[in-house]
């Protein structure tokens, strides 16, 4: 490990050192777990950048992903809603899925 010398406000200092895990494995610790955590926040926001950035489209095309299954696809009437067409209800699930996706929802995190 390399030693470094930081500066802070005096009150911030009071209240880190005021905490129990401070106290119990010291500010040097404290401090690595913090830039630690706070990189790890930085990757994750990246990641779901670039999510936003891929799933974004606005030009209500639903992507290559669901291309061509728009008009190919028919769903059972029974799961349809009431005076629904099966072109629109199509849309309407990829378009959650989409929405999921941007959330970071996905198959295997929602049954956990």
């Amino acid at each position: 490990m390399k030693t470094i010398q930081i500066t802070m406000d005096e009150k911030l200092l009071l209240k880190l050192d005021a905490q129990q895990e401070t106290r119990r494995i010291g500010r040097s610790a404290v401090l690595r777990q913090a830039v630690l955590e706070y990189l790890d926040r930085g990757h994750r926001n990246s990641i779901a950048a670039g999510y936003q950035r891929a799933y974004s489209d606005k030009s209500g095309s639903l992507g290559d992903e669901f291309k061509g299954w728009e008009d190919v696809g028919q769903w059972p009437p029974e799961l349809l809603p009431q005076g629904d067409s099966t072109c629109s209800h199509i849309r309407m699930m990829a378009s959650n899925v989409q929405r999921s996706r941007r959330r970071g929802v996905t198959r295997n995190s929602a049954e956990k």
